[in-house]
């Protein structure tokens, strides 16, 4: 796979009024899986709109291999940026196997039949999100995770180098949380750059190869999550105590409970017989 750079420079948003982004850099590179984090309202979202170029800028700019993303062809740019938003789903009974061959819409023309290259793509996909056994159920019969990995699937059929998913595991239960992030985590060990808006801390430590910390628009923290989510930056930004270890040679945070500014805990209500 050919190595592509995604960068965004001190860009800002401003969004009804507000500043949403302020004096933001990232940069991405391949064989990655970096987790955004943050508080609600934190701006990680319109982050990740940004770098995929959905959203305006009122300030820098974003890059794609040396050149702005608004002066690529949007076939060209669709071709190597796949974005997943949240909770992205086909509200209409089309088959599974057909809802993923949407993903290779950016290397296709209109009234042309799949080549080979594309029905390769799409039978990966199929195989890497695990939706093989659904191939020919529609759409709208599946479950919540089920609609999550196809979806999953429809953007890994783009085959792009750079795969941004904005909270794909959110409003899944814990198996099909677990699934999501190992296919993230496979797709990033295959040479993509990968990257994820996750609200869970402990999976973001688990998966993730690095993590960027937003608080009010801004980066906090960037960096491997032994360093990223330290006690210490899991309290600044999440104003929360966490539990820190490591379990098969696999680092996991905890967050634990609300503290104040000086890392004090709150108390706890206490637990009655039969909570």
């Amino acid at each position: 796979m050919i190595v592509h750079r995604l960068e965004a420079r001190d860009i800002a948003v401003r969004l009804g009024g507000r500043t949403v982004l302020r004096d933001v850099s990232v940069r991405l590179g391949s064989g990655a899986l970096v987790g955004v984090v943050g508080p609600n309202g934190s701006g990680k979202t319109t982050l990740v709109r940004a770098l995929a170029g959905l959203q305006p800028l009122a300030a820098g700019r974003v890059v794609l291999d040396g050149r702005p993303l608004p002066r690529w062809d949007r076939r060209a740019r669709a071709a190597r940026i796949a974005y997943l938003p949240q909770r992205a789903a086909v509200e209409w009974p089309i088959r599974v196997d057909r809802a993923v061959a949407l993903g290779r819409i950016p290397h296709t023309t209109a009234w042309r039949w799949p080549t080979p290259a594309d029905e390769g793509a799409i039978d990966a996909a199929i195989d890497q999100a695990n939706v093989g056994h659904l191939r020919l159920r529609t759409c709208t019969t599946l479950s919540g995770g089920e609609r999550a990995r196809v979806m999953l699937a429809r953007v890994l059929a783009v085959d792009a180098p750079i795969l941004l998913a904005d909270e794909p595991v959110a409003a899944l239960d814990p198996r099909h949380q677990i699934a999501i992030m190992e296919i993230l985590h496979a797709a990033a060990a295959e040479g993509r750059s990968v990257v994820a808006v996750l609200h869970d801390l402990t999976l973001a430590a688990r998966f993730c190869d690095r993590i960027v910390v937003m608080v009010d628009g801004g980066i906090l923290a960037d960096g491997p999550p032994d360093t990223a989510l330290s006690g210490e930056l899991v309290q600044a930004a999440f104003g929360v105590t966490a539990i820190e270890g490591t379990h098969r040679g696999r680092r996991y945070v905890l967050p634990w409970s609300i503290a104040d500014s000086d890392g004090r805990e709150f108390p706890t209500l206490p637990l009655t017989h039969g909570d």
